[in-house]
């Protein structure tokens, strides 16, 4: 969204500030290209309200408060993703979302927020696609140091369906008491299917006009981004509930490379939708349907 706005008006001539720098830098012309992961391509302004083990809150601007002092005196349009590190603050991430959201608004700073109506992604998988990484996050969010990845995997999806369901109904309530203080509330679902339309919105909100030959060009871009929210979508509601009947019906089935997200997904469908239990005696998770078959309970 964020880029959209730059690409589409053109703010700025096509320059974005960049605080980590102390400068402004052109905007690129596609996010998508060169990104494994969304449209990493662009260098967004990400600036954190808390500190985690994955902020790096020495650089400027990395905190939200550091990020106001430093762009407050600065002319042009401004376009930053806040956002809370909550991995390990469980529901109470909405209350310290919203002292965010009155902090930026006592700040006058122009608030559109996107709302979680599905229950997936359960977690990062989007963000956080390394399973390194996802370790870290995923002790952070059990709040339990263990160390294999078979015991978190055992945790984790004993977890994330009833939390998705508690997080969803909190994002509701949140996103209720903090309308007040925004310009627009997207649900995440209708934004992914029709980006068009909300930019167009979001625009006339702003007070933005969009450029009818940015337009064209940003048109098959929305597409292929919205390709991908499509895959995101066929995992959860078409591949993994295909693995897990396989696994339970003692059917080969190839299957793909599993992040461990991907792993704790299929062991909580397979108790979701089967009433069974994946019980692997190492880190490792075999990548066929009928050796697993052989560890359910």
């Amino acid at each position: 969204m964020e880029w959209s706005l730059y690409y589409l008006c053109n703010l700025n001539d096509g320059k974005m500030y960049r605080p980590d720098i102390n400068q402004w830098t052109s905007v690129v012309n596609n996010p998508l290209l060169g990104a494994s992961n969304g449209a990493h391509s662009h260098d967004k302004v990400h600036p954190a309200w808390n500190k985690s083990a994955l902020t790096k809150t020495e650089t400027p601007g990395a905190l939200i408060n550091d990020f106001i002092d430093i762009t407050k005196d600065i002319e042009g349009d401004i376009l930053f993703y806040p956002f809370v590190a909550g991995y390990d603050l469980d529901t109470e991430i909405y209350k310290v979302n919203e002292d965010m959201i009155q902090y930026l608004y006592d700040n006058d700073v122009k608030i559109i927020t996107i709302r979680p109506d599905t229950l997936y992604p359960y977690l990062n998988e989007r963000s956080i696609p390394d399973d390194d990484d996802a370790l870290i996050i995923l002790r952070a969010w059990l709040k339990n140091q263990v160390s294999s990845k078979k015991k978190i995997r055992e945790l984790a999806s004993f977890r994330i369906i009833g939390n998705a369901k508690k997080y969803t109904e909190g994002a509701k309530e949140y996103h209720e008491r903090i309308n007040h203080m925004t310009m627009a509330t997207i649900g995440n679902a209708e934004w992914q299917s029709n980006p068009e339309d909300y930019m167009r919105q979001i625009c006339d909100t702003l007070g933005f006009e969009v450029l009818p030959d940015r337009l064209e060009k940003w048109r098959p871009i929305a597409k292929e981004w919205t390709n991908g929210n499509d895959k995101n979508t066929d995992w959860f509601e078409i591949q993994a509930p295909a693995i897990t009947s396989a696994i339970v019906e003692n059917r080969k089935m190839p299957l793909p490379t599993l992040s461990i997200w991907n792993q704790i997904t299929v062991m909580a469908y397979l108790m979701r939708d089967h009433g069974k239990r994946l019980i692997l005696p190492t880190d490792n998770f075999p990548l066929d349907t009928q050796i697993l078959h052989g560890y359910l309970k």
